[in-house]
């Protein structure tokens, strides 16, 4: 990168020092270009940016010469770069912005060990500072989230009551804060070196926002609760065992064929003793066949008794069965059959478990 040689200080008049450091400034911004070329080495983007930049300042588009300045730095952020681009805002009239970026230049070629071109950046900072129009603003009644924007861009909370540069322009301030209506206020900032005061007033509640805003809490809150009531509820019951149910059926039945064991029981007992039969000798034929009748019913009323027995006993067996392993039953499958031969009454079943 070339360099720059600088005459020492001498006892001239005032006005020839400030003739000579603005003939340097205008030398170091005129040889950015070959310096930023060569510390970029081949970097051919950064190298074409900056030179349309010089080219569109020339022409006076600062606008578009300075998104090039910007464009470029953001490639290869050399010291000339920062500095063209500060020129280029002071030139556009973005007073505030060529400020910062003056004093990062300088910064920066503190860093790079720079002094000549630390130097310029400095004074022209320096020089800058008495014309910047700053905005300080003030918040009586702060509500949370309140954010303010001068022309878009977001103020940060710790610089509202301290006088911030900005560049000069047409400001449009607004403050908003979630549920509360915007306030927008519009504020000719054109004259500079000029402190502007801006007093934000409290914000008026956004009913209808607020509105949503509580309704939408409510069904949050309601999703909640039906949430923890339903992770609190008891389990559900297990179904009904068909095991079990089938248990109490035979058992229903078997308590049916006992009572109707005990009613032939008595009829037979009542035609017995109607029947004049004694040593089982009958008078007449009439006692001979209420006689008879008895012992049929009494034999009916036996196999009853053994019947009734099985399914009760059976009913026990598939109660006990079917009251245990609820989550394995749901697939089982009984028939109960009832069973009779010459020699025994009695109660099957049949099915999957």
């Amino acid at each position: 990168m070339p360099t720059h040689s600088f005459v020492p200080e001498t006892r001239k008049p005032r006005r020839f020092q400030l003739i000579s450091l603005l003939f340097g400034a205008a030398s170091l911004l005129a040889s950015a270009a070959p310096a930023f070329a060569q510390s970029g080495g081949t970097d051919a983007a950064a190298e074409a940016l900056f030179r349309d930049g010089r080219q569109l300042m020339e022409q006076g588009n600062f606008a578009e010469a300075c998104q090039r300045f910007e464009a470029s730095y953001q490639i290869d952020a050399a010291v000339g770069t920062i500095l063209n681009l500060a020129d280029c805002l002071e030139r556009d009239g973005r007073l505030a912005s060529a400020w910062a970026k003056f004093l990062e230049a300088a910064s920066h070629a503190a860093r790079t060990n720079n002094p000549a071109r630390e130097a310029i950046a400095r004074q022209r900072a320096a020089a800058l500072e008495p014309r910047l129009v700053r905005g300080r603003f003030t918040v009586h009644e702060p509500v949370p989230g309140l954010q303010i924007r001068v022309s878009g861009a977001v103020m940060p909370q710790a610089t509202w009551a301290v006088a911030i540069p900005i560049d000069p322009g047409h400001w449009i301030v607004e403050a908003s804060a979630p549920g509360y209506l915007t306030w927008r206020h519009e504020e000719p900032a054109t004259t500079e070196g000029r402190t502007i005061e801006v007093v934000v007033p409290p914000l008026a509640v956004d009913e209808v926002a607020r509105a949503a805003a509580a309704e939408e809490e409510a069904e949050r809150e309601q999703r909640e609760a039906a949430a923890r009531a339903a992770a609190s509820a008891p389990p559900p019951p297990p179904p009904a065992s068909p095991v079990r149910t089938a248990g109490w059926v035979v058992g229903g039945v078997g308590v049916a064929t006992l009572g109707a064991s005990f009613a032939f029981t008595l009829n037979a007992r009542t035609l017995w003793e109607h029947a004049d039969c004694p040593a089982n000798l009958c008078n007449t034929y009439a006692d001979q066949n209420e006689a008879e009748t008895a012992h049929q019913r009494a034999n009916v009323a036996t196999g009853l008794v053994i019947g009734g027995g099985a399914l009760v006993a059976g009913s026990i067996v598939l109660i006990a069965v079917g009251g245990h392993g609820h989550a394995s039953t749901g697939s089982a499958h009984v028939i109960i059959l009832p069973t009779a031969s010459a020699t025994r009454v009695g109660l099957e079943a049949r099915g999957t478990f």
